[in-house]
């Protein structure tokens, strides 16, 4: 009994212990980060060259199809598109879900928190529907990532809708549409707040793929890797970057295997924006967590039945 308690969250070495592993995580950061800060000063060339480069890349690409996307999923969750679907029995499910396979991560957690934030659906139900509402742009799969030699992006696409749609009927729950109090506000004022938030999910979206991108940058310049290490290094820290590094590489369901492990799953960066947009609403990520690595799981199982018969 007395070394229950010694070791119980009740004793003060609890309290200790836990405040030590805070300090070293805390410590670890601050050194990474300084580190960092260092490879940054040395390589100002290459990190304003790939800044720029990026800066172009976002502006043309990732923008201009995002943005105007967002602003109008803002207005509609204003004027309450969630109950006229729902007389038709399919509610903040059938929205959430199609409009995340349209625009493409981080916007199945920015739906949910969206309608959480307007008192719409529960925050139990919102925890639901991020666990399976992770699907990426599908113009830039069937589009972009079709230019790889040997890559079959349609099959890559249907295995991840697939996958996510499991977890879904999985993890079901009774959906329930709670309607506004309030009268809708004014067009003007709808816009201009679907303007500021859609605004604060890209810069989140560019700031984060930047920093990594950077980093990635650096250890590809330091670093002599192997091909698969090179793919697998750039694909942690720029999904883009990632999926185009594997055209170097000769075996073709290698290449689809990883692109569809990164899609998935999510990588760095991704998880950063979702991880900030969950934690905003009081969400939980380790809910989120808990479908990508279901999902994972079965869209590897489609994979390989798939590839073998």
């Amino acid at each position: 009994l007395p070394h229950y308690r010694s070791s119980s969250f009740l004793s003060p070495k609890y309290y200790y212990n836990k405040k030590g592993t805070f300090m070293k995580q805390r410590n670890l950061l601050v050194y990474t980060i300084l580190l960092i800060l260092v490879f940054y000063f040395l390589n100002s060339t290459l990190i304003i060259e790939e800044t720029i480069t990026y800066t172009k890349l976002f502006i043309t690409k990732l923008f201009p199809t995002s943005f105007l996307i967002y602003i109008i999923s803002d207005l509609l969750i204003n004027y309450n598109i969630t109950a006229l679907l729902n007389k038709k029995g399919h509610g903040t499910f059938l929205y959430i879900t199609i409009m995340s396979m349209l625009t493409g991560f981080p916007s199945g957690p920015k739906y949910a928190k969206d309608l959480l934030d307007k008192k719409l659906i529960s925050k139990d139900y919102a925890n639901y529907l991020i666990m399976f509402t992770h699907f990426p742009n599908p113009l830039f799969i069937l589009g972009s990532v079709s230019t790889i030699k040997g890559i079959n992006t349609l099959k890559l696409l249907i295995i991840i809708i697939l996958s996510n749609l499991f977890i879904a009927t999985i993890f079901k729950k009774k959906e329930t549409i709670t309607l506004p109090s309030t009268t809708p506000t004014s067009f003007s004022k709808a816009l201009s707040t679907g303007i500021y938030s859609s605004l604060k999910i890209i810069i989140l979206i560019y700031g984060s793929c930047l920093f990594f991108t950077l980093i990635a940058s650096i250890l590809n310049k330091y670093l002599t890797m192997s091909h698969l290490l090179y793919t697998l290094t750039n694909m942690l820290f720029d999904l883009t970057k990632g999926i185009f590094s594997t055209s170097i590489l000769k075996s073709n369901n290698l290449k689809e295997l990883i692109i569809l492990l990164a899609t998935i799953f999510g990588t760095l960066p991704i998880h950063i924006q979702i991880k900030s947009i969950l934690d905003d609403a009081s969400l939980s990520y380790h809910k989120f967590l808990l479908g990508r690595t279901l999902s994972t799981i079965i869209a590897l199982s489609i994979y390989f039945i798939l590839t073998l018969f």
